[in-house]
């Protein structure tokens, strides 16, 4: 009887190791699908908008797509209208520019008491005054201490332009004040630049003095410019998404608009964006399917096992 019983167990323990094999396949699936679903593509990235983006070059004949489907468009840019700065009298052509003023201006300190000449100096020796250039000049009129640091404060400030509707291959862009602009380059003072306003002017700034000179004085100006060049028929990749024959910002899954602009081609866009995060997604994708795979094998193995039924 015992010889009976264990012939009849022989079969439940041939079949264990394939049966934990199968449920470890099972796991594996799980895991990886689990795992895939959580590293789904995250579109609110740039780098993965642009990783999926559909290119085109061909702006004549672009290939059809669907509402708000990400594209990177790349062509020759231009401007219907250049940048005018009216602080220098100058057209700029240009995709964007930024413009600093600086003014040579009385920078105030108060003094801890530790720095005072004496404990009973007077009010005027408990403070610092140096010139500085700053973006951000403090009235005269402003100052604890003005006697003798008196000067002009200009009404030119610092300031940004950006082209309104540029043209990139023969599309529109549209939502320019929400574009994100990459290849920013220093404008050199000189050429140009050197106005009849300007009484001086190297190969960063541009200077207007309030007296004759080099030297710089208070209420001074200099101007410097930062901009991103559309001139020799530059070639720009645009990514957004593409309505007719206009380019507009790709709506990110969080509600927020997305358009970027960099100079170059679609490779040049990828140098200036953060890189694309790594690929756990195809990982889990992969372990999922060695999951598969090992249930395949477990089953195949069961049913050899198995023995057939007795007649």
């Amino acid at each position: 009887m015992t010889s009976h019983t264990q012939n009849s167990d022989r079969p439940v323990q041939n079949r264990m190791p394939t049966l934990i094999l199968f449920i470890f396949g099972v796991a594996l699936c799980l895991i990886g699908l689990s795992g895939a679903w959580r590293t789904a593509p995250d579109f609110n990235q740039p780098a993965v908008v642009l990783d999926a983006a559909i290119p085109i070059t061909d702006t004549i004949f672009p290939p059809d797509t669907e509402t708000n489907t990400p594209v990177a468009v790349t062509g020759v840019m231009q401007a219907i209208t250049p940048i005018a700065d009216p602080a220098m009298m100058a057209n700029f052509h240009h995709l964007a520019l930024k413009r600093k003023v600086e003014c040579y201006a009385w920078h105030e300190t108060e003094l801890d008491p530790s720095q005072w000449p004496s404990p009973d100096c007077a009010f005027k020796d408990r403070f610092k005054h140096e010139l500085k250039w700053t973006t951000k000049p403090v009235p005269w009129r402003e100052l604890k201490v003005w006697p003798g640091h008196e000067y002009r404060k200009p009404a030119v400030q610092s300031d940004n332009f950006r082209v309104q509707n540029p043209v990139v291959g023969r599309f529109l862009i549209r939502g320019m004040p929400d574009a994100d602009l990459y290849g920013w380059e220093s404008i050199k003072g000189r050429g140009d630049l050197c106005t009849a306003d300007a009484s001086h002017c190297d190969d960063r700034y541009i200077y207007i003095r309030y007296h004759a000179g080099f030297d710089n004085q208070p209420g001074d100006l200099r101007f410097s410019y930062e901009g991103i060049s559309i001139g020799d028929d530059r070639v720009f990749t645009v990514l957004g998404t593409r309505t007719e024959n206009e380019i507009v910002p790709f709506i990110r899954p969080d509600g927020l608009p997305l358009l970027i602009i960099a100079p170059g081609n679609l490779d040049d866009m990828r140098a200036f964006l953060p890189p694309l995060p790594f690929p756990w997604r195809k990982v889990f994708i992969g372990v999922g399917v060695l999951g598969l795979l090992t249930m395949l094998c477990s089953l195949f193995g069961l049913r050899r096992r198995t023995p057939p039924p007795k007649r």
